[in-house]
């Protein structure tokens, strides 16, 4: 077991407001300021109740500093994302500094005109945290003055899913939309009348890991929002590569179309445990939020099932967790 300075308390608190400067669609504007992780990286997840925490570690280079990335989701989709730097000057001894937040908050009570949408925000003064880090094979946990949280790595939680019974065909979905979240907290204007940037423009988002994610927009009195995610990869292990959109009328009333190929792997370099494609053919959309229908998993070797939109956009994945 080896034991390491890391993350305070405050991190599991991680802040909505922050003195910073918030990230514009102006035209010409480069959207996305973040860079993928170099090297390789581990992805934890600790499912805490009413949230789901993520932290991923990238390799140290030679001066001992590695990529860090830590996300608290709800289940309702909330997300606050942390992304910077940190390093190991001695065995004992790891500091995080974050210089990019990222936030996105569903509003379902918000008519869709009115949601601010995914935010990003570059921190003027970056958040720096100190702790203690116990590591294992397959868990870390990390301990603070306000107690401690073991997170499993993100592996060992996908090799709890059963698709052939009714419970772990849910809990994939979720585990599978849970990556989906990550990446569209990062699309500047995500889920918000924003998305009109992208009107004869391509946004482009990278993976934390590899790839990147596509947003473009069309028709204003008939919105059409399309996503691409092409090679992306966010949690390690979890790669996309597809298509899909929403289609909507002036109210925020409509449906999507399009797949999403998926592949969710126990680690970077393994074989994947579950393959195949994500369809958005059946999913209806009323105030700007698919809430109505169905998402269907067509899986390798045979296996197919539908989720239905509300199953699949809670993410309670209390189920994956001892």
């Amino acid at each position: 077991m080896r034991r390491l300075t890391l993350l305070s308390a405050a991190l599991f608190l991680l802040p909505l407001a922050v003195a910073c400067e918030p990230v514009y669609g102006n035209l010409g504007q480069d959207l996305d300021p973040s860079t993928p992780f170099e090297g390789a990286a581990e992805t934890y997840l600790f499912g805490g109740g009413s949230t789901t925490d993520m932290v991923i570690f990238g390799d140290q280079d030679a001066d001992n500093i590695g990529e860090i990335a830590y996300a608290t989701v709800s289940i309702d989709g909330e997300i606050t994302l942390l992304t910077g730097t940190y390093r190991a000057p001695d065995s004992e001894t790891v500091l995080a500094s974050f210089t990019i937040s990222y936030h996105y908050d569903p509003e379902y009570d918000v008519p869709a005109s009115s949601r601010v949408g995914s935010t990003t925000t570059l921190l003027d003064v970056p958040i720096e945290y100190s702790g203690a880090l116990l590591m294992n094979p397959d868990e870390i946990t990390l301990e603070t003055e306000s107690g401690s949280r073991t997170f499993t790595r993100v592996g060992r939680v996908m090799e709890r899913i059963d698709p052939s019974t009714p419970d772990g065909e849910i809990l994939l979905a979720r585990l599978t939309n849970y990556a989906v979240v990550v990446s569209l907290s990062r699309v500047v204007g995500f889920g918000s009348a924003g998305l009109t940037m992208y009107l004869g423009r391509v946004g482009e988002f990278q993976g934390l890991q590899s790839g990147r994610q596509e947003a473009e927009f069309a028709e204003l009195l008939s919105p059409k929002a399309t996503f691409t995610y092409i090679d992306y990869t966010d949690l390690t292990g979890f790669h996309y590569d597809g298509t899909y959109t929403s289609r909507t009328d002036i109210s925020a009333t409509g449906d999507m179309v399009g797949s999403v190929a998926i592949s969710l792997a126990p680690a970077a370099d393994a074989a994947p445990l579950f393959s195949g494609n994500l369809l958005y053919d059946n999913v209806l959309i009323n105030n700007g939020v698919p809430d109505d229908g169905f998402y269907r998993f067509e899986l390798d070797g045979g296996l197919a099932f539908n989720v239905a939109a509300p199953d699949f956009n809670n993410l309670d994945l209390r189920g994956l967790f001892p």
